[in-house]
C-alpha cells in the first residue's frame, strides 16, 4: 500500500501525538525517516506503509485507548489500514479497527461519515473486494439496528455520492470476475438498477448504462423475480419493476400488448397469476396495483377469446366484485375494433330499415 507524502506526513503528525499520549519509545531516528520520506518529492524514493518499521512497533506497543483519544479521522484508519497489510501487525490492526468502528457507533456518527474516515471514497475499481468495504457494510447494518428512529441513507445513496453511475457500473462489473464478491456486486446491481427507476431515468439510459437493452423481461431476471413464484407481488422488487414496466410502455407507444402482462404470463401461469391478483385486490396498500395487472390480463384474455365464464371462475371473488369484473370484461370486448365495426353495421342497418318501411 503506498501512500503519497502528504499522507506519510499527517501519519508522521498522528504518530507524534500517539507518543506524546502514551509515552512509548520510538527512537528520535525512526521518526524522522517518516518525516523526510513525506517531504520526499521523487516517486522513486516513495517507501511503502508496510517498509515503516514504526507501524509495526505502534500496532505492538499502544493501546486502542491512546487512539481513542485521538480524533478520529481519516489519518487514524490509514495507520491502520497501512498496519493491516503486515503479517506481523495484521491482527492487531484488524482488533483496533474494530474497537474504532465500536467507538464511532457508540458515538452515533452515521455511516457516510464513516465511508470517508476508511478512504472508501477513494478505493476505485476495487471497491467491493477491500475488506473495509467489508466492516463499512457491517457498521451501516449495525447503525440501523442501533438507531431504529434514525432515518438512514441507503447503501447505494451513500455509493451514489462519491461514485458516478458509470463508475459504479465499472465496479459492479469487475467484482463479477471474483467468487467472493460476486453476490455483493449483484446486490448492488440489483440497487443500483432500482435508484435510476426511482429517479425516472429512461429505459434507454438504462441499457446504455448496464451494457445490454433493458426490456421488462429482462429487468425481470436482473431482479430475480423469475424465481419468486407465489411471492412475486409482495417482493420488495415487484413495485420497483412494476414501474419501470410502465415508463418503458409510455417510451415505447408502437408496442401492441402491455408488456407487463407479456412477461408475468410468461412465468406465472393463469391459475398462479390469478390467485396472486384476487389476493392483492384484498391487502392494503397493493389494490391500485392488483387493478392495473387485472385489467391488463383481462385485456389479454380478450385477445385471446376468453368467454366471461372463463374469467369469472379464474378472477371471481364476491357477488359484488364478481359483476364489477364483469362489467369490466364485457366493456373491454365492446371497445374491441372487430366489435365496434359489427356494431357499426348493425345501427346503419337498423337506419335503412327504419327508411325503408316508414
Amino acid at each position: 500500500m503506498h501512500l503519497n507524502g502528504g499522507v506519510l506526513l499527517g501519519i508522521a503528525v498522528l504518530l507524534a501525538r500517539i507518543i506524546a499520549i502514551t509515552g512509548t519509545e520510538l527512537s528520535t531516528n525512526r521518526f524522522l525517516r517518516i518525516r523526510n520520506i513525506a517531504k520526499e518529492n521523487d516517486e522513486e524514493r516513495m517507501t511503502s506503509m508496510n517498509s515503516v518499521p514504526v507501524v509495526e512497533k505502534i500496532s505492538r506497543s499502544v493501546s486502542f485507548n491512546a487512539f481513542h483519544k485521538i480524533d478520529p479521522d481519516v489519518a487514524v484508519s490509514q495507520l491502520v489500514r497501512a498496519a493491516q497489510n503486515s503479517p506481523k501487525s495484521e491482527k492487531i490492526a484488524t482488533s483496533f479497527q474494530n474497537k474504532q468502528l465500536h467507538a464511532w457507533l457508540d458515538g452515533g456518527v452515521p455511516p457516510q461519515t464513516v465511508f470517508q474516515f476508511l478512504a472508501l471514497d477513494t478505493q476505485g475499481d476495487n471497491l467491493f473486494a477491500s475488506p473495509q468495504f467489508k466492516a463499512w457494510l457491517e457498521y451501516s447494518m449495525n447503525f440501523k439496528k442501533a438507531n431504529p428512529r434514525t432515518n438512514t441513507i441507503p447503501v447505494i445513496d451513500t455509493l451514489a455520492v462519491y461514485y458516478s453511475d458509470e463508475a459504479l457500473v465499472r465496479i459492479i462489473k469487475a467484482s463479477k470476475e471474483a467468487a467472493h464478491t460476486k453476490i455483493r456486486s449483484d446486490y448492488f446491481e440489483k440497487a443500483l438498477f432500482a435508484k435510476w427507476v426511482e429517479n425516472k431515468k429512461t429505459s434507454a439510459y438504462i441499457s446504455n448504462m448496464m451494457g445490454r437493452e433493458m426490456t421488462p423481461d429482462e429487468a425481470f431476471k436482473l431482479l430475480t423475480l423469475d424465481k419468486a413464484g407465489d411471492t412475486t407481488f409482495t417482493d420488495p422488487r415487484f413495485g420497483t419493476w412494476l414501474t419501470f414496466t410502465k415508463v418503458f410502455k409510455k417510451e415505447h407507444p408502437k408496442l401492441k400488448t402491455n408488456p407487463a402482462i407479456d412477461t408475468l404470463t410468461t412465468y406465472l401461469d393463469d391459475q398462479v397469476l390469478s390467485k396472486l391478483i384476487k389476493r392483492a385486490e384484498q391487502s392494503p396498500g397493493m389494490e391500485e396495483m392488483a387493478t392495473y395487472v387485472r385489467n391488463a390480463l383481462l385485456d389479454k384474455w380478450v385477445t385471446d377469446g376468453k368467454v366471461p365464464a372463463f374469467v369469472v371462475k379464474k378472477l371471481g371473488t364476491s357477488k359484488e366484485r364478481t359483476a364489477e369484473l364483469l362489467r369490466t370484461f364485457l366493456d373491454k370486448i365492446k371497445s374491441r375494433p372487430p366489435f365496434k365495426a359489427e356494431a357499426n353495421v348493425t345501427r346503419k342497418r337498423k337506419r335503412y330499415a327504419n327508411v325503408v318501411y316508414n
